[in-house]
C-alpha cells in the first residue's frame, strides 16, 4: 500500500497516462486500460483488467480494503481522449515528449 505520496512519480504517470493514445472515437480505450491496470498492479493486491464491454473499449479497476471504519473513496474516471485531428496543427506531438 502507498504510504506516502511522491509528487515527481505522480507527474511522471500522468505524462504516461496522457501519452498513452487513447482516442474516442473510435473508442480505443484498450492501451489506457493496460497501462492503468499494469501500474495498479505495482502498488495494491486488488486490481483487475476488465476487457469488456468489447475489445476496444477495456476498463481497470481496483479495490483496496483495508482495516478500520476509515471513510470510502470512489474514484471514476474517462481513459479515453477525442480524437487529435490534424497533427500538423500541433506545436508538439499530442502523445510525444
Amino acid at each position: 500500500m502507498i504510504s506516502k505520496i511522491d509528487i515527481d512519480e505522480v507527474g511522471t504517470l500522468i505524462q504516461e497516462l496522457v501519452r498513452t493514445p487513447t482516442q474516442n472515437p473510435p473508442g480505443n480505450k484498450k492501451s489506457g486500460a493496460e497501462f492503468i491496470d499494469h501500474k495498479l498492479r505495482q502498488c495494491v493486491s486488488g486490481a483487475y483488467h476488465v476487457p469488456e464491454p468489447c475489445e476496444d473499449r477495456q476498463q481497470a479497476w481496483a479495490h483496496v480494503d483495508e482495516e478500520g471504519d476509515g471513510p470510502t473513496l470512489i474514484l471514476k474516471g474517462h481513459i479515453d481522449v477525442i480524437p487529435e485531428g490534424d497533427t500538423s496543427q500541433w506545436d508538439f506531438p499530442p502523445f510525444g515528449e
